[in-house]
């Protein structure tokens, strides 16, 4: 599936202006070769050495809620593959259909399920859990998430508790929670502040239904 992420390309005319101003600065005293290696070194080039790969993932905080750009709401056929600008998406285009299911059932999740099934399920209020062990998940990790589906509150509105928790490849950090519009990733499973961010947005999605 394509992927758009929040990156741009800079236009041609940013491109020509780098070169020349490079071209002046090599005629100018001390260019060349012969200056400081440093005045040149790209900012931050050793942040990630020998450090954990995570350390460039767009200065996301661990624990912190990120507001997410909103990206829409429209309903588009099942097996639509939407390019969502933010991945993984807290908004936007979602399938709407019976099979497969779109919205998905609540609760937890051993294999993948489609992004667009899922931001469905954000539109009516729901919170979504993801996990990334980066291989097999240990153990511990799963029984603590289906744990999490299984006694977190319900809604007041609808009965049950609107939590969908699924694996997902490629996160920044091993669990993010989404709401709509709003993501908050986690470096390990933390119960209370789980539940806090799931109590906090259960049933705020732009859509009141099941």
């Amino acid at each position: 599936m394509t992927r758009v992420n929040l990156g741009r390309r800079r236009g041609n005319a940013a491109g020509l202006l780098s070169v020349f101003v490079l071209m002046l600065a090599s005629c100018a005293p001390g260019g060349g070769s012969g200056s400081n290696q440093n005045d040149n070194a790209p900012e931050n080039s050793n942040d990630n050495a020998g450090g954990n790969e995570n350390d460039n993932a767009d200065g996301i905080t661990p624990g912190v809620e990120i507001s997410v750009p909103n990206e829409g709401a429209q309903h588009v056929p099942a097996g639509t593959q939407v390019e969502y600008e933010t991945i993984p998406p807290a908004s936007g285009p979602h399938w709407s259909s019976a099979n497969p299911p779109a919205p998905v059932d609540p609760g937890f999740y051993e294999d993948a399920l489609e992004e667009e099934q899922w931001v469905h399920n954000l539109e009516h209020g729901y919170v979504v859990v993801l996990y990334d062990c980066g291989g097999e998940c240990e153990a511990s990790l799963l029984a603590d998430l289906t744990a999490f589906a299984d006694e977190t509150a319900p809604s007041e509105v609808f009965g049950y508790a609107k939590i969908v928790i699924a694996p997902y490849d490629g996160l920044a950090f091993p669990l993010v929670a989404i709401a709509w519009d709003v993501q908050m990733y986690l470096e390990t499973y933390d119960e209370a502040v789980l539940a806090a961010f799931f109590e906090k947005y259960q049933d705020e999605g732009p859509e009141q239904a099941p």
